[in-house]
């Protein structure tokens, strides 16, 4: 089970209504293994948790199809936590820990879990509703790709003694 400290920028500063949005909850984020899924054999599941003072206030359940593809079937967070950037940070972990470029969003999400979605941002990829991984996520990548690579080319080649 891989447990980590939210640290990521909130997507936004407003909430959906324009609203300024409250401080930021720092919360616990939970991730147990993959877990078989019913649909398709292959299809596996996760369900990402956030935790306050030991207690779970948010979730997100994700399930990874066969073809590598990524659902979110599920997302909320406890009405007094909301507008707190708890479900930013849990998708910010999802895409952390999962590599996705995007997430589709299951036509079951919808409600609560579709106004959270809103605010982390939504577009449309092939007519489906997405989530997209954001820039700063990206840039992240990018950065730590480019330091290994960096430190990779700093280390000096391997000398081999050749029998004679």
């Amino acid at each position: 089970m891989k447990m980590t400290s939210a640290r990521a920028p909130v997507a936004d500063q407003c909430r959906q209504d324009g609203t300024p949005r409250r401080p930021r909850l720092a919360v616990e984020l939970v991730s147990p293994e993959w877990a078989p899924a019913v649909g398709p054999a292959g299809t596996v599941k996760k369900e990402f948790t956030a935790h306050l003072r030991g207690r779970q206030i948010g979730r997100l359940l994700l399930y990874r199809e066969i073809d590598g593809t990524f659902d979110i079937s599920g997302i909320g967070v406890q009405d007094i936590y909301q507008g707190q950037a708890v479900a930013s940070q849990l998708l910010d972990f999802a895409f952390e820990e999962t590599g996705a470029s995007h997430f589709t969003l299951s036509t079951g999400t919808t409600g609560d879990g579709t106004l959270l979605v809103l605010a982390y941002g939504e577009g449309r990829r092939a007519g489906r509703r997405v989530v997209e991984r954001p820039a700063y996520l990206l840039q992240a990548v990018q950065e730590a790709y480019c330091d290994h690579a960096l430190n990779e080319e700093a280390q000096p080649p391997e000398q081999v003694d050749a029998p004679r």
